[in-house]
């Protein structure tokens, strides 16, 4: 679980192959975390998440999303490649 009250986009790439979009965070308390989203629309750089209580994070216009477990709490340099492979 990410104990983070808000998630900043840093970073975000396309795969083609899988249709998911990945994203880099970067929390409040300045760390970063690789995440993945499918079926939701897109999410910019700049965007910020935030998260009240249970899993979901709600979106700049007020969608929920629920990664679930797909949220990993790792090293910038990490995420950029997590982000990378796709």
């Amino acid at each position: 679980m990410i104990h983070a009250n808000s998630l900043t986009v840093t970073h975000k790439k396309n795969s083609s192959h899988s249709g998911h979009t990945g994203y880099v965070f970067k929390s409040e308390k300045g760390k970063f975390i690789y995440g993945v989203l499918d079926g939701y629309g897109e999410l910019n750089v700049g965007d910020v998440l935030k998260h009240d209580t249970g899993d979901a994070w709600t979106t700049p216009d007020g969608s929920e999303l629920d990664f679930g477990k797909e949220l990993v709490e790792t090293t910038e340099a990490e995420a950029l490649r997590r982000l990378e492979k796709g």
